[in-house]
């Protein structure tokens, strides 16, 4: 992943077409085989964060799924990426298998 924020960095961020404003942010890549057949899939599921207050897109990079998931603080961002993993898991391997159990902690 290329990101990358040069120069005036909390005006860059405050930028709709870069963080709009976010200071939480979790990029996750997925590698699957059938990857490229799935990110309108996954956009779906990033669509449905809207009632957590949650931005969220994907796009193919080299057959990987790059999924960007903003939040307002990591408070809002946690419950979202424990949902996408969980989501992404189902969609890509057909299974609903709990997180790492470390993440409880």
């Amino acid at each position: 992943d290329g990101f990358r924020v040069e120069g005036d960095v909390p005006a860059v961020l405050a930028g709709a077409s870069q963080l709009d404003g976010s200071t939480a942010m979790a990029t996750l890549l997925c590698a699957a085989p059938q990857a490229d057949g799935l990110r309108d899939r996954v956009r779906e599921v990033l669509d449905g964060f809207a009632d957590l207050g949650v931005l969220g897109g994907a796009t193919l990079v080299q057959g990987l799924v790059l999924c960007r998931v903003l939040a307002s603080d990591g408070d809002a961002l946690r419950p979202a990426v424990r949902r996408l993993i969980a989501e992404l898991r189902n969609l890509f391997w057909g299974r609903r298998v709990g997180l790492p159990r470390v993440w409880d902690c």
